[in-house]
């Protein structure tokens, strides 16, 4: 069975010969990005092109500043991958990518504490965990807990 995803103006692109499974289509930079399993490996399709084929996975496009951001996994380290580059490979691992003001942010975890990162630099506290890194209004804005406290964080307010 033949896929399709549709582009922004109108066309369709077939995807089902090409890939065994697509998945998690994303808006990059005005073009079509998405997961993509072929011959067995995860990795990122956008505008037609097929990124991370050097990592064990690619997964989650994302739009950060009009460009590719995406997750990947190599010998049991997970970073992000922006433009190409690697950001968060000193941590235990990284997610949930976010873009805020076209800068990069996500959450890393090292040593069983997680924060978040934003234009490289660590912001705030460590928390037992941190989840849905995004933007509002402009503003970082995630959820956190540390011990039995929950916390939403926005901007410099925490809440």
């Amino acid at each position: 069975m033949k896929s399709k995803f549709s582009i922004e103006n109108g066309d369709w692109l077939e995807i089902g010969s090409q890939y065994q499974y697509v998945h998690w289509p994303r808006n990059v930079g005005g073009k079509l990005a998405f997961e993509a399993w072929k011959n067995g490996e995860q990795i990122i399709v956008h505008d037609r092109e097929e990124f991370g084929e050097e990592y064990d996975e690619a997964m989650i496009p994302e739009d950060v500043g009009g460009k590719l951001a995406y997750t990947a996994r190599k010998d049991g380290k997970q970073f992000i991958v922006l433009d190409g580059e690697e950001f968060g490979t000193q941590y235990d691992s990284t997610y949930e990518i976010a873009d805020i003001k076209g800068g990069l942010a996500y959450i890393a975890e090292k040593d069983g504490k997680c924060f978040v990162v934003y234009h490289g630099k660590r912001l705030g506290e460590q928390y037992d965990g941190v989840s849905l890194c995004m933007s509002i209004n402009d503003k970082l804005t995630y959820a956190a807990w540390k011990d039995d406290k929950r916390f939403i964080i926005c901007g410099d307010e925490e809440i």
